[in-house]
């Protein structure tokens, strides 16, 4: 259904039109000359019957057309308007959509890099607070002088590819030992970091020691303040030409030291035990394999 649109109907009255008899000139609006012109033209179309008449039957029906055009153009425009309209609104909602993920990925990144960025600042500091009275030193003892019996003794074997793949990869190279019970009934583990240079050591591997939890622990106490002797074993067949590395290492109230509430506390030890191009000399790497102790002193 279509309906007549007044104010297409009244704009176009106001149109400047001039009179179509010919011969007139007159010149004025359209409701002027349908309302007083048409009939008072000297130049109106006569008749047989010479009277004055005007074919204001097709006028009207021009008229009528056109407006009915009109208002088929603004019914057409406005369905234009409302489909651009609604393209518009919906790219906008996938632009928005596209830039919130992206914002949201960037922030989740940016987060997780903070974080990794304060736990490696957190572990240089305390590293270099904790580790400043460490000492590492060639050991070599006297042949009255019999070894204490270490606590865990751990091989790694495959050694050298290892190392290489660790700093090829830039990382940790982790090895750590199956937990044991120190002679004092502490639960711990002992960890070897093969690459140091993540935590700013470039060309030294590390010794740690890691308390674990167990059913123990209420009966010892805490923190653990046990001094330990980390052993680099250099595994010369003449023992009497063997030059161990040791470094002690004594517990100061760490937060690593205290009772675990987890499963394991944080390892804590030397990040300097030994540089690798140490670890090429003498008999230190045989046959591929490194053995390492701890001693947990009384």
């Amino acid at each position: 259904m279509i309906f007549e649109d007044h104010a297409a109907r009244r704009l176009i009255k106001q149109l400047e039109v001039n009179c179509c008899n010919e011969g007139c000139g007159w010149q004025g609006c359209l409701s002027t000359l349908l309302q007083d012109h048409q009939n008072s033209c000297t130049f109106l179309i006569r008749s047989g019957d010479n009277v004055h008449q005007l074919d204001v039957g097709k006028l009207e029906q021009k008229l009528e057309t056109l407006m009915l055009k009109v208002s088929t153009l603004e019914k057409k425009h406005e369905e234009d308007i409302k489909e651009l309209k609604l393209k518009y609104e919906n790219e906008m909602k996938q632009v928005k959509s596209k830039h919130e993920d992206e914002l949201k990925q960037f922030k989740t990144k940016h987060d997780e890099d903070v974080r990794l960025l304060g736990q490696k600042v957190y572990l240089l500091q305390a590293i270099g607070a904790a580790h400043a009275p460490l000492t590492t030193q060639f050991h070599q003892r006297p042949l009255h002088q019999q070894e204490p019996k270490p606590d865990y003794t751990l091989k790694i074997a495959d050694f050298t590819r290892r190392l290489a793949q660790a700093k090829s990869d830039n990382d940790h190279g982790i090895i750590q030992s199956e937990p044991f019970c120190s002679s004092h009934g502490y639960k711990m583990k002992l960890q070897v970091q093969l690459n140091q240079a993540p935590y700013g050591y470039e060309g030294y591997m590390g010794v740690y020691i890691v308390l674990m939890k167990s059913d123990r622990d209420g009966t010892l106490p805490w923190p653990f303040t046990k001094r330990c002797t980390f052993v680099l074993v250099d595994q010369q067949d003449d023992i009497r030409q063997r030059q161990n590395i040791e470094a002690v290492f004594t517990p100061n109230g760490q937060e690593e030291f205290k009772r675990p509430r987890q499963r394991e506390n944080r390892g804590r030890g030397n990040p300097q035990f030994v540089k690798h191009s140490t670890l090429r000399t003498r008999q230190y790497v045989r046959d591929h394999a490194v053995f390492v102790k701890i001693l947990v002193h009384p």
